[in-house]
């Protein structure tokens, strides 16, 4: 079974627009989580696999200020910092190289924002080879 996701990209201002509509198509989704982190987490544990030789799109966001760190809280594979309420978005025929280097098993959060915050993960995948 194929699923499709559309991300909109766009920019506008003075009265200017451009936006643009991309479909990823993939067999399979990673599970979309919406996981609540309290303030002054530190490597806060978030079970969650991803292939990343299969991933085709991913949408991170959070709340408030947070940082990913993937597989391992101390010496992790990734790290990515989350700005409050900015989208991270990837897909495979991006610009830029995907946000991961090796299969994630689990992502561990850290919140030091100084408030409680939700972090919501989705995304698409092959589930096959």
């Amino acid at each position: 079974m194929s699923l499709t996701q559309k991300l909109t990209l766009g920019w506008s201002g003075d009265g200017r627009e451009l936006a643009k509509e991309i479909e990823v198509t993939a067999d399979g989704a990673i599970a979309p989580r919406q996981i609540a982190v309290p303030d002054e987490s530190v490597d806060l544990l978030v079970n969650l696999a991803i292939d990343y030789s299969q991933l085709k799109a991913i949408i991170l966001l959070a709340t408030v200020d947070m940082t990913i760190e993937t597989n391992d809280g101390s010496s992790p594979d990734d790290t990515i910092a989350l700005r409050a309420n900015e989208p991270y978005v990837w897909h495979d025929n991006a610009y830029w190289a995907n946000p991961f280097t090796a299969d994630v098993t689990a992502l561990y959060v850290t919140n030091a924002s100084g408030a409680a915050g939700t972090l919501y993960v989705d995304g698409l995948e092959d589930a096959s080879p």
